[in-house]
């Protein structure tokens, strides 16, 4: 018990991310143009925030596989690693794939 009400948790509230596939020609531009509801994460280069209604799969971007859906958690961890090319990583959490993704575009 940690003194928190369930009340004070909404899911409607919970932000989606998305990353920008690094091969990809998508412009910061061309992703606030097709989901102008996404904001960057100054922090995390290549990573937006989405409000919790919308929705990516009609995005053209995503369909062509120039974005990918992925946790914010996921992308701080890869980020935090700092894997370089040629590195071995073994990823012992890696279902659904988006931490194993972005360590594989490393």
């Amino acid at each position: 018990v940690v003194g928190v009400h369930a009340d004070n948790y909404s899911v409607e509230d919970v932000p989606r991310y998305i990353r920008v596939n690094p091969r990809s020609a998508l412009t910061q531009e061309e992703v606030e143009r097709q989901l102008p509801q996404s904001e960057p994460v100054g922090w995390l280069p290549g990573y937006y925030r989405l409000p919790a209604d919308v929705k990516i799969a009609a995005c053209d971007a995503y369909r062509r596989g120039d974005l990918y859906g992925i946790d914010l958690a996921s992308g701080a961890a890869v980020a935090a690693l700092g894997v370089l090319p040629g590195e071995a990583v073994l990823d012992m959490c890696c279902a659904p794939g988006a931490k194993l993704c972005a360590l594989a575009d490393a």
